[in-house]
């Protein structure tokens, strides 16, 4: 299993990385209530979409993790939806995006052939 640590600063405890052998990704979000339309700089975003997805194609058991500590009045759950959302966006998206990248330089799938 992989542990997912969003919050303002770093909090994990050093047992807490030993219950998980040592598979902890801490990303410091400087998040406050109210998140507003700023939830998560994009590039923390994409960041942790790409850890998701490269520890889930390690091996079809391992499971993901998000973690988030901040008063409630922060929305703590509803950075957490984001962050999922962000992630199935990232697996959707990418094999897709993809496949158009190598159809535009090959001009094939838009064409019907090389041109």
């Amino acid at each position: 299993m992989l542990l997912i640590n969003l919050s303002p600063a770093v909090l994990l405890q050093p047992a807490l990385y030993a219950l998980f052998k040592n598979t902890c990704v801490e990303f410091p979000c400087a998040w406050h209530a109210p998140a507003g339309p700023a939830v998560l700089p994009l590039e923390t975003a994409i960041h942790v979409a790409a850890c998701v997805h490269k520890w889930l194609q390690l091996d079809a058991d391992h499971v993901v993790c998000l973690h988030a500590r901040a008063p409630a009045a922060a929305h703590p759950a509803s950075l957490l939806r984001f962050v999922t959302a962000c992630y199935l966006t990232y697996w959707c998206v990418g094999p897709v995006a993809s496949q158009l990248s190598h159809a535009a330089y090959s001009c094939e799938g838009i064409y019907g052939g090389a041109h």
